[in-house]
């Protein structure tokens, strides 16, 4: 019959996975947030530096072509924030680690 042993937590080499993970994803919520810089710099309704569509409808598309700037802007530093945040959590499991088993 087997003793129970005692629980002393996630292994040193399940930390260090997690902390891999975490750090993967981070690097991709900065690649989402490097496509997303930018993603409506070419939306336009000029040509050449000068007005090609103009009236109510052209104001109006400009408009929302600015709020989808500011959207896609605020969404690109919520993915930078995601990534720091992984980081930190990475650097703290890699910390955990150092004190966990083998």
């Amino acid at each position: 019959m087997a003793l129970p042993h005692d629980d002393q937590g996630p292994s040193r080499a399940a930390l260090l996975r997690q902390a891999e993970d975490k750090e993967r994803l981070a690097t991709r919520f900065d690649g989402w947030a490097k496509d997303l810089d930018g993603l409506l710099a070419q939306v336009t309704v000029t040509s050449g530096g000068r007005d090609v569509w103009t009236g109510p409808a052209a104001d109006r598309f400009s408009g929302g072509v600015r709020e989808r700037r500011a959207e896609t802007a605020a969404l690109a530093g919520d993915c930078r924030t995601a990534a720091a945040n992984l980081r930190g959590s990475a650097a703290r499991l890699r910390e955990d680690a150092k004190k966990a088993p083998a």
